[in-house]
């Protein structure tokens, strides 16, 4: 039995519903918790994660607006904000609050990373690739970074530059069959025939019922 009091608890019985996968008595139960307590930041993030998975985007931002109120320089849930207006495709908005995270740690590395692909969506692709470049500065081994630069370089035309990174990407990760996947269509685009043949060998090693 939970004492009514207990915001501690309402959030830890909202945990579980969320391990539950039932994300709308987990948010009956972390706003029992918040209204108890407004400031109770784990429920704040706990709310986020339910909407977010409801995709009621503006309920998650409604509630870590609130929270932002009380600390307006919290890197996590200015953070978690611009996640919410990525999912929204509102760039724009993803992008000024990826900024602001930047501006209280310049070296937060997920935030130079998200903001690289809040570029990629808007086709900037040279701001793109500065941001994962300074995202690979403070996570030297981050595959995703080195393929997300492979597919700029590729989507600006510069087949050979893109090969070049997905090449990277595999001696970091030698099984990621996304960048086989580019480096072959880079390739092709090349018309360089004999190196998509052996790409595709490669994938099928990797993924022998692979349909490409």
């Amino acid at each position: 039995m939970i004492e009514p009091k207990d915001y501690i608890s309402w959030n830890g019985l909202g945990l579980v519903y969320m391990q539950l996968r039932d994300a709308d008595n987990a948010i009956k139960n972390l706003k029992k918790s918040l209204k108890l307590n407004p400031n109770y930041r784990s429920a704040t993030l706990n709310i986020d994660i339910c909407y977010k998975a409801l995709r009621k985007y503006d309920k998650a931002l409604e509630y870590l607006e609130q929270a932002l109120k009380i600390n307006p320089v919290d890197l996590e849930l200015l953070f978690r904000k611009a996640e919410v207006y990525q999912m929204k495709q509102d760039f724009t908005l993803a992008q000024e609050t990826y900024e602001q995270t930047l501006k209280i740690d310049k070296n937060d590395f997920p935030s130079w990373n998200n903001l690289g692909n809040v570029h990629m969506s808007k086709k900037e692709f040279k701001k793109a690739i500065e941001c994962y470049k300074k995202a690979l500065k403070i996570q030297p081994n981050y595959y995703l970074s080195v393929h997300n630069i492979g597919i700029a370089h590729g989507n600006m035309g510069e087949f050979k530059k893109a090969i070049e990174y997905f090449e990277e990407v595999l001696k970091i990760k030698p099984d990621f069959i996304n960048s086989l996947s580019f480096m072959s269509t880079a390739y092709s685009e090349l018309k360089d025939f004999d190196k998509v043949v052996e790409c595709q060998k490669r994938m099928l090693e990797i993924q022998p019922d692979n349909p490409q």
